[in-house]
């Protein structure tokens, strides 16, 4: 099979290691049939507004967002 080719089984797609959290879960089986599954492990801090990363790594590597390249790419979107 080529590479350009896309797996004809899932199980023959390359996999790559994801970090899920622990397992542990608390289940209430409510009295109308409801059942909540909940982590027991809070989850971690997250972002107010879906931008806060894009304004943080435009602050961090502010070469890359004004580069000639990246100028043209923005320029080349507004043009459509």
């Amino acid at each position: 099979m080529s590479s350009s080719t896309p797996p004809r089984f899932a199980s023959q797609a390359p996999l790559r290691p994801v970090r899920l959290g622990p397992p542990d879960a608390r289940i209430e089986h409510r009295p109308d049939g409801t059942i909540h599954i909940r982590a027991r492990q809070p989850l971690p801090p997250y972002h107010t507004k879906l931008s806060e990363p894009l304004e943080r790594w435009a602050r961090e590597d502010l070469a890359a967002w004004t580069s000639p390249a990246f100028r043209a790419l923005i320029e080349r979107q507004l043009k459509r």
